[in-house]
């Protein structure tokens, strides 16, 4: 959930009718402050706002759980298509799922590995409101990790805002239409299975497995990606 669009190397190349712009928002790359979908989502709507004050047609995107911002963003203001890569359309169930395949350290080790210290972290009983509540651990969670791609100034705000009760954006994805999702060879952070499902029920939705792209967050092969999703879905 956390990065840099910088990582997702949009080549100049596949912009030449076109104008994009890139957000970090609130804990990624360079942008300060605590990440909060809700307020996250009313400065997307506000840069759209700037950026496009002459009204001209928008394409959203988004990755993992920018996805679901992009998804929410478009209820809110028109767009002409929306683009997902590995969305998570469910905070909750991502990190269930996480548990479930054995993957959740790769959550942790983003947060410091908070789970070496708090036990309760090793299974996904602390994602229940009470359970974080009865273990207090917003507070236990207190501390702040800065790194080149992503900030947090409180581990324990940031799993609060985002996953009690986290976010859910079923129907945002079956009221958004086009829809193109492009969905890697495996993904350990979400099951790809839901959002297969939810597309199969969509008459407007396209999805496209990138045999290139070997994990949630296509790592090495953005420049091969972003082709196929000009030549495929943009240009088409």
């Amino acid at each position: 959930m956390m990065g840099n669009v910088r990582a997702y190397r949009l080549s100049t190349t596949f912009l030449k009718d076109f104008s994009a712009v890139l957000i970090n928002p609130r804990g990624h790359g360079q942008s300060t402050g605590q990440y909060i979908p809700e307020k996250v989502l009313e400065e997307v709507l506000k840069i759209i706002a700037i950026k496009n004050k002459e009204n001209l047609p928008i394409i959203g995107s988004g990755h993992s759980g920018g996805g679901a911002v992009a998804l929410m963003a478009a209820q809110r203001t028109k767009m002409e298509k929306v683009i997902l890569f590995s969305p998570i359309l469910d905070s909750v169930k991502s990190l269930k799922y996480m548990y479930d395949i054995n993957s959740i350290h790769e959550f942790w080790q983003m947060l410091d590995n908070p789970e070496k210290k708090h036990s309760i972290l090793k299974s996904p009983e602390w994602l229940s409101p009470n359970t974080w509540q009865k273990y207090h651990l917003k507070e236990k969670l207190s501390y702040a990790i800065n790194r080149k791609n992503y900030r947090i100034p409180h581990v324990g705000q940031f799993l609060e805002n985002c996953f009690i009760p986290g976010f859910q954006v079923h129907n945002e994805f079956l009221s958004t239409k086009p829809l193109d999702i492009f969905l890697p060879k495996e993904d350990l952070w979400f099951p790809m299975e839901i959002t297969e499902n939810l597309a199969s029920q969509h008459p407007f939705a396209q999805v496209y497995h990138v045999a290139e792209a070997k994990d949630h967050f296509f790592k090495g092969n953005w420049s091969a990606i972003w082709k196929q999703v000009f030549c495929s879905t943009i240009l088409t």
